[in-house]
């Protein structure tokens, strides 16, 4: 097997390990990617890869064009799109200080540290983004450029840090042929489905008030016509028998002066005659 098949060979191996590790290891963007570098010296890499590091940048077909043909999807889903290769400033992958930095910083972090080269591929039909220049050594930060007036079914990639080169395989060499897929940026959670509650009885705001009930009048008792009551209080003395004493007072004093009155004449009569 000559050199450039077995460059061939250890790039597509290459190829089966990263999607593997992109697959099971979460969002692309929450750690750098450096292949397997268990057996590996960083001191190394320069003299591995003398000429540079070629790189290859794989876009995912996705829903509903996964087992489609490249030449059925349409412009602008997965062709046609511009990925960017941004070399991190002041970080030395071939020390361990800088090789713990690369593995250290966040996407975001690598943003504020800023780059020093730029590099850019275009995806054909199929996908692919193949860096045309040899790149050099260094911790990189690979986005897909959004297009202007991107294709309604069109998903950016998730932007991601990736050293350059990257351990093989079976983690005892320097792999300088890199191809890597990428994973689409998740979309927004949908609105959540609101429990079903029950229901529960309207809540009301007006004051509830118990009706008042009429208390019935109070009748007084009705008079007989001897102007006594149905009812007698017994601590009061009878209106009847007070009254029937008056009269019998009367009628005795009437006739004591009835009888004063004829003593008086006949004692007078008496006189004359005398």
């Amino acid at each position: 097997m000559n050199l450039l098949s077995s460059r061939r060979v250890m790039a597509s191996m290459l190829t089966v390990g990263l999607a593997g590790s992109l697959a099971f290891a979460g969002p692309v963007s929450a750690r750098t990617i450096t292949g397997n570098v268990s057996d590996v010296s960083f001191e190394t890499i320069s003299q591995s890869c003398i000429n540079g590091i070629s790189l290859e940048i794989q876009k995912q077909k996705h829903k509903p064009y996964q087992n489609a043909q490249p030449g059925n999807i349409p412009a602008g889903v997965i062709s046609g799109l511009t990925f960017e290769a941004l070399l991190i400033n002041d970080v030395d992958i071939t020390s361990d200080e800088g090789w713990n930095l690369a593995n250290s910083l966040s996407v975001k972090q690598a943003e504020e540290r800023g780059f020093s080269q730029r590099f850019t591929a275009e995806t054909d039909v199929a996908g692919a983004a193949k860096f045309q220049k040899l790149l050099p050594v260094g911790l990189y930060l690979i986005r897909e450029i959004t297009p202007e007036n991107p294709h309604k079914d069109y998903k950016t990639s998730e932007p991601f840090l990736i050293t350059l080169p990257v351990g093989n395989v079976t983690g005892d060499a320097w792999q300088c042929d890199v191809v890597i897929k990428t994973k689409e940026t998740p979309d927004p959670d949908p609105d959540p489905t609101p429990t079903p509650t029950s229901p529960q009885p309207p809540t009301s705001t007006e004051t509830t008030t118990t009706p008042l009930v009429p208390t019935p009048p109070i009748t007084p008792p009705a008079e007989d016509i001897t102007g006594s009551t149905t009812e007698k209080d017994p601590s009061r003395p009878s209106i009847l028998a007070s009254t029937g004493a008056n009269v019998l007072w009367l009628v005795g004093g009437a006739l004591l002066a009835v009888i004063a009155g004829v003593f008086f004449v006949l004692r007078g009569r008496r006189s004359k005659d005398s």
